[in-house]
């Protein structure tokens, strides 16, 4: 018997949806700086479109001065609190900040 299950994510580009995906494989939040703004942006992430499927490499790159993201499965909407910082964020920063 072969199970199918998905998960339900926050999706910010999913208007028609309600603003969620659902997905096989993670929900996943991304962070990053665009013109002295930090912006977000959520969704879902496919297994059969990463390596390996089981952890996704692109979920463990590290984060860098201008972008970050976070990856995860354990629940629907697991991305959706998630409120990550780019490395250049520091308390004498004043940047805007913007859910895409």
């Amino acid at each position: 018997m072969v199970q199918v299950w998905s998960l339900k994510c926050k999706c910010d580009i999913c208007r028609t949806t309600n603003y969620t995906c659902e997905t096989d494989g993670y929900c996943f939040t991304s962070a990053f700086i665009k013109s002295g703004v930090l912006q977000y942006n959520y969704s879902c992430l496919s297994r059969a479109h990463f390596f390996p499927p089981e952890d996704p490499l692109w979920c463990h790159q590290n984060a860098t001065v201008e972008s970050t993201r976070f990856c995860c499965h354990n629940n629907d909407y697991c991305n959706a609190e998630s409120k990550l910082m780019p490395l250049t964020l520091s308390v004498d920063k004043q940047l805007k900040y913007e859910s895409s």
